[in-house]
């Protein structure tokens, strides 16, 4: 987690309670292409530019939680959320690109990206882990449920049959209660 950028959310933005355990910030977030991590980031109240830290900055130290489960499908939906965003863009995508991707990742998360695609995926793992604690093996085995996802739907559907399949529904990027205090 990177407490840095948590504080800067926070002076421009206000969490807002989304269940008993959640808490959530209202934004929008765009990355620069050019430049690997940086990030501008707007709220109703404004806005800042920051170069996220890279992965093996942002892990945190593994331990037993009651809840991660629970976080661990908050990383899962950002990852398909990613996916389906670039393929909205990028319709030339294909299953086999994302299990590529995945499984790149599912290795070594902070390994340099080598396409599009790989980069912004990371890009939004870097931006997800700088708001929520997790191990490194934590994130792998987020990663991992996402590549098992998207090899079941392929072996099932076809060549874009997990990019295709029903759309993700609504969990806006969110944090932990409790998430913010300093690491």
């Amino acid at each position: 987690m990177d407490q840095e950028f948590i504080d800067k959310l926070t002076a421009i933005s206000e969490f807002k309670r989304s269940s008993e355990n959640e808490e959530q910030f209202a934004f929008s977030a765009t990355f620069d292409k050019e430049k690997d991590g940086l990030i501008k980031i707007i709220t109703d109240k404004g806005e800042f530019i920051y170069q996220l830290k890279p992965l093996e900055e942002l892990y945190a130290e593994p331990k037993l939680r009651k809840n991660l489960e629970d976080e661990t499908v908050s990383l899962l939906y950002e990852i398909e959320k990613t996916i389906k965003d670039y393929y909205s863009i990028d319709q030339s995508l294909t299953d086999a690109s994302v299990i590529m991707a995945l499984e790149k990742l599912s290795i070594k998360p902070e390994a340099p990206a080598q396409n599009d695609f790989l980069r912004n995926i990371t890009g939004c793992l870097r931006m997800f882990m700088s708001m929520n604690r997790f191990s490194r093996s934590e994130l792998r085995q987020g990663i991992n449920r996402a590549l098992r996802s998207a090899r079941r739907h392929n072996k099932i559907d076809g060549i874009r049959g997990y990019l295709t399949r029903r759309s993700i529904e609504g969990n806006p990027r969110s944090i932990r209660k409790g998430e913010s205090s300093s690491a």
